[in-house]
């Protein structure tokens, strides 16, 4: 891998470091998502402050485009591919994907008049989206300059991460639907439409044009 990729990497590391630890009420509000890996109430804590919702949503964002950054370099390599080409995939896929999840949960809101009910599915996803990239970025940055690990064993690393975080979030929005009184059936319908098939699609988009 190139020289100038670890420098970037290592620039926007120090950047969203310093710009984290500068703001006491983003800290606060990230600390409290932690909290959310072991505490379902955790999770909707972070609804009850309008404050919170914004600093989540910066979160969610730096979380993204951090993971972005660091992971690049290895799928690039580990794909034999520009690195440049593997960016713009990448950010791409990750895109379609957040707006389409977006414009269904406003659709599924108006569709079925239970906006509390999808609020807190959509907060519990954005909140575990950025417990997960957070621990896949520190161990993609440890890959990075100590390379511990072959880039096989890292995907499957990182595939391992992700199906913990999904095993996590669908039993947690499970319990949310349960809740509110939705059919079992429901619930599988929601996975297959709001879940399953856009991350299929969203693989076979990322793997065609590598």
């Amino acid at each position: 891998m190139d020289s100038p990729n670890y420098i970037l990497s290592t620039l926007i590391l120090i950047f969203f470091s310093v710009y984290i630890l500068s703001f006491n009420s983003l800290k606060q509000t990230f600390y409290l998502i932690i909290k959310a890996i072991y505490s379902y109430k955790a999770n909707l804590a972070v609804d009850e402050r309008v404050v919170s919702i914004r600093e989540r949503n910066i979160l969610v964002l730096l979380s993204m485009f951090s993971l972005i950054t660091f992971a690049t370099p290895i799928l690039s390599d580990f794909l034999k591919t520009p690195y440049l080409n593997t960016l713009l995939i990448i950010t791409l896929s990750i895109s379609i994907y957040a707006l389409f999840k977006k414009i269904m949960y406003l659709f599924l809101i108006w569709l079925s008049n239970k906006s509390s009910l999808f609020k807190i599915v959509e907060s519990l996803f954005l909140n575990h989206i950025i417990i997960l990239t957070s621990i896949i970025t520190i161990v993609t940055i440890i890959q990075l300059w100590i390379n511990f690990l072959e880039n096989a064993t890292y995907i499957k690393t990182l595939i391992i991460c992700i199906l913990a975080f999904y095993t996590i979030y669908f039993a947690r929005t499970l319990i949310t639907f349960i809740s509110h009184r939705f059919s079992l059936l429901f619930y599988i319908l929601y996975l297959c439409i709001m879940e399953i098939i856009p991350i299929a699609l969203l693989i076979k988009f990322f793997l065609g044009h590598i």
